[in-house]
């Protein structure tokens, strides 16, 4: 009876160690009384997570329209720049060129080419030509003078453009500005002076006259 009591109470006390094995999960050693816990951690995984990220305004450069004023860039207008025209010269002049030529002397009026210069004007004696008087040449030798920088050598040149000048003026075709007597004063007066400008001036202003164009032949 006593044994079937102590069995009795083993076996209620296995059957609550049973009891406890099955809540735990963990067999009992009824020699020990060591209960292993199983703890159940919770580690934290690391989930992505959809992040919202809001869009960047990044600036463009763009290009822009930029309205450029327009330049005014000066243009060179060509002028209708006045081109003086020469004047037609009313007047006529043969050359002692002309003068002297064999062809052209029946063209002399009032004069012969183997007339003294001395006959038509007034030379001084002072005035020579390899040690011969100016006043002695004829005006056709006259025309042929060469002339020089002495003062015979300017008076040479004066006689040169005074016989053609005489010539000139008095040809009836030939629209001469001078005069016959105002040449040979002109040149009498200038040789006169022996003054060497005085008688290259008036030799270049009777050149001039000389030039104007011959009508003549």
């Amino acid at each position: 009876m006593r044994r079937n009591l102590i069995l009795i109470g083993l076996l209620g006390a296995l059957l609550s160690v049973g009891l406890a094995v099955s809540a735990t999960g963990v067999a009992a050693d009824p020699a020990s009384t060591t209960t292993t816990t199983t703890t159940t951690t919770n580690t934290p995984t690391n989930t992505p997570t959809n992040t919202v990220v809001p869009p960047t305004n990044t600036p463009t450069n763009t290009p822009t329209n930029t309205v450029v004023p327009p330049t005014n860039t000066p243009t060179r207008t060509p002028t209708n720049t006045a081109t003086p025209t020469a004047t037609p010269n009313p007047f006529d002049g043969c050359t002692p060129g002309y003068w002297k030529q064999e062809q052209h002397l029946d063209s002399w009026t009032g004069y012969t080419p183997g007339q003294k210069i001395s006959a038509v004007f007034t030379v001084p004696a002072s005035l020579t030509l390899k040690g011969k008087w100016l006043g002695d040449y004829t005006l056709l030798q006259g025309l042929n003078f060469r002339g020089g920088n002495s003062t015979s050598g300017k008076a040479e040149i004066l006689l040169r453009a005074a016989i053609a000048a005489i010539l000139n003026a008095a040809h009836p075709d030939v629209d001469y500005p001078l005069t016959v007597d105002a040449i040979d004063d002109g040149v009498n007066d200038a040789l006169a002076s022996l003054n060497k400008m005085a008688i290259t001036a008036l030799a270049q202003w009777l050149d001039t006259y000389n030039n104007y164009g011959c009508p003549l032949n």
